[in-house]
């Protein structure tokens, strides 16, 4: 029987795998309506921000939404497209 790592270990690992995400990673977990979008859309251009000119380096957008405004929708997709065009960061789309 393989025996698990202490207890302190696995928080300090997990801790780090949260710290690495949320400076190059979106969690998206809502539906999607004009204000998450906004605030999608200011987060998305403050990590680019970051990015730029380090090559190498990418987005990761994880989302788990049940839907919500088609409009909103597309202007997130708009706010992808504009980070890989202008900023040259690639963005990864993880759906859950």
């Amino acid at each position: 029987m393989s025996q698990m790592p202490p207890l302190d270990q696995l928080i300090t690992a997990q801790n780090s795998r949260q710290g690495a995400l949320d400076l190059f990673g979106v969690y998206f977990l809502r539906d999607i309506n004009d204000i998450e979008a906004e605030r999608f859309a200011k987060s998305m251009l403050v990590m680019a921000t970051a990015l730029k000119g380090h090559p190498g380096r990418r987005i990761t957008i994880y989302i788990n939404s049940g839907g919500g405004s088609v409009g909103s929708g597309f202007s997130m997709m708009e706010i992808m497209y504009k980070v890989k065009r202008d900023y040259g960061v690639p963005v990864d789309t993880v759906i859950i």
